[in-house]
């Protein structure tokens, strides 16, 4: 850690990035900002961060203590909590005792603001904040938020020009994803912020997660992607027994009819609309609850003109599912991507085609992968997002085979992933003649 305000952080990579070059070890945002993002003003989506003597110019030194300072620790920006937290007990020194004497020398009060909010059952909410940007996760309700860094926006920027903010992506409307990001700003000129409030460089994510790719899906999470709306997909598919999904009308006339197939009516997925996902009714009901929004809100409306509140998954069907658009009179299906094979081999091969993969569901793996959840996540969403099938959904999409790569979850569960090889820049057919599975 450094030892005053006036030494810089020099730690980083040879990318010729910022993160090379001194950093200041203590930032503090600009009060007005950070108060304007608190209160949701509207237009509002970036903070100034200054240095000590900038913000003592512009308010006063005694009113550091009003606003967020961020402390650099090991390349990570802390808010005052996190930083205290980072003090470990040497030669005999207690925390508060070493805490104290840095915050004595960079010219801030000895306050930690550690206080915490109780988590009764008035407290419910606590898990969950609203920022403009939207809903955020935190570890801890601290007493002072403002202080705490919970009101900091999502991505720590450091600028050509030596300044620095911290901003919201998504209300910028600019940034398609993390790559479009550090092609304006540049590998190693900013850092994400994580639920704790710390800000993390997007290597160290990586690295940490074991994983490549971890940083870039955090940034979708806060960046909010919009995918475009698809007219092609119903609200919601029932199950039926010959391994198709129908739509609700096509569905209650076989029921009234009691034709062979019809099943039960919670046997279905709904379609949301901002991921592209399809959900079983179970799971969106406890999405609502835990993370809430106004689309999972109106999803949970319609499962009630449905008559459907199950809180019990149904068993996964298929790994895979293929739409099969639209026709004269008949509204769209999906269908088990192994009944399609049966039925129709050339129009299974052309439902999997690398130009038709946004029309492909892929089965979600449970926590330790030994099952499914029984709801599916969109093939072309999850290549945007440097995610793949596991290796027996990919040998049902008949893609080029690459290499299993093995990793441990955040849970400790090992994790084996189907890896598009080097060199592939999109999904492509296997060959004639290679292996195939279902």
């Amino acid at each position: 850690m450094a030892d005053g305000a006036g030494a810089m952080d020099t730690t980083g990579s040879e990318d010729g990035s910022l993160r090379q070059m001194q950093r200041p070890p203590v930032l503090i945002a600009d009060l007005d900002d950070l108060i304007n993002i608190r209160d949701k003003a509207p237009g509002t989506h970036t903070v100034k961060m200054l240095l000590p003597e900038e913000f003592d110019q512009k308010y006063s030194q005694e009113k550091r203590s009003e606003s967020c300072a961020v402390f650099l620790d090991n390349g990570i920006y802390k808010p005052t909590p996190m930083f205290y937290k980072s003090f470990k007990v040497e030669a005999g020194q207690v925390r508060a005792e070493q805490f104290g004497g840095k915050m004595e020398r960079w010219g801030f009060e000895n306050k930690n603001f550690l206080d915490k909010l109780p988590r009764g059952q008035e407290a419910s909410e606590n898990l969950y904040y609203e920022t403009p940007a939207g809903r955020r996760s935190q570890q801890t309700e601290y007493g002072y938020d403002i202080q705490s860094g919970k009101y900091l926006p999502d991505v720590f920027v450091h600028h050509q020009d030596g300044t620095h903010t911290v901003t919201f992506p998504k209300l910028s409307g600019t940034y398609k994803d993390l790559e479009d990001f550090s092609n304006t700003y540049g590998v190693g000129n900013f850092e994400q912020k994580l639920s704790n409030f710390n800000y993390w460089p997007p290597s160290d994510l990586d690295a940490r997660a074991g994983i490549p790719g971890e940083s870039a899906k955090i940034f979708d999470k806060f960046n909010g992607k919009t995918l475009l709306p698809r007219d092609d997909m119903e609200q919601v598919y029932f199950r039926q027994e010959n391994g198709e999904f129908v739509d609700p009308i096509t569905h209650a006339g076989l029921m009234e009819i009691k034709a062979f197939g019809a099943k039960k009516d919670n046997d279905c997925l709904i379609f949301n609309p901002q991921t592209w996902a399809l959900n079983q009714p179970a799971h969106v009901l406890s999405m609502a609850e835990k993370q809430g929004s106004s689309k999972l809100d109106e999803m949970v409306a319609y499962l009630d003109e449905l008559s459907i509140h199950q809180r019990h998954a149904n068993k996964p069907g298929f790994r895979v599912l293929v739409l099969l658009p639209a026709e004269e009179n008949k509204p769209s299906r999906l269908i088990g991507l192994e009944i399609l094979k049966r039925r129709n081999r050339a129009a299974a091969a052309k439902a999997i085609a690398p130009e038709n993969r946004s029309n492909i569901w892929i089965a979600n793996p449970t926590a330790n992968d030994e099952n499914y959840t029984g709801s599916y996540s969109n093939l072309q969403v999850m290549l945007d997002k440097g995610r793949y099938p596991n290796a027996a959904q990919a040998r049902q999409l008949d893609m080029v085979e690459g290499n299993v790569r093995v990793s441990n979850n955040e849970k400790g569960h090992v994790k084996i992933e189907w890896v598009k090889p080097a060199g592939e820049l999109t999904l492509q057919q296997r060959s004639r003649g290679g292996p195939r599975g279902r």
